[in-house]
């Protein structure tokens, strides 16, 4: 679901140029889902081998179980995610983000000050080059 959240946010922020099909948010999010299962996963190995613990309980099968779970979750949220921004229809999902966007309107307004600042850049960037070459073209002599 975080996943699809970050996508959904960056998508309908106001100053975005691209915007993404229904299919890539919810492909995304699925990515993004199963990759962090794996992350921890590696997570869970990685301190049985090197802190002694026992986040793995019992091997392979909790592995493996955790995996299909998480596959099985993400599947559910990208399919729901997927057909509410096809249909435009509100489900669970999108109502479930759209309060959590009403909660923290600061997220969506943060994301526009960086665009703005990211742009702000490019035009001063844009202005010193242009500064540059119009020094440069005075410093050369006029041979006609």
């Amino acid at each position: 679901m975080i996943g699809f959240l970050l996508v959904y946010i960056l998508n309908n922020a106001s100053g975005v140029t691209v915007v993404m099909s229904p299919f890539f948010v919810a492909f995304f999010a699925l990515c993004f889902a199963v990759t962090c299962g794996v992350v921890w996963e590696v997570f869970e190995y990685l301190m049985d081998v090197i802190a002694g613990t026992n986040m793995q309980k019992s091997g392979l099968h909790d592995t493996m179980g955790d995996l299909i779970i998480n596959i099985g979750g993400a599947l559910i949220i990208s399919i729901n995610g997927y057909i509410a921004l096809h249909k435009s229809k509100n489900t669970v999902l999108t109502n479930t983000i759209s309060g959590f966007m009403k909660k923290n309107p600061e997220m969506e307004k943060s994301i526009d000050e960086q665009k703005i600042s990211r742009k702000e850049k490019n035009i001063n960037k844009i202005e010193e080059e242009m500064t540059d070459i119009i020094r440069y073209d005075r410093k050369q002599p006029d041979w006609d």
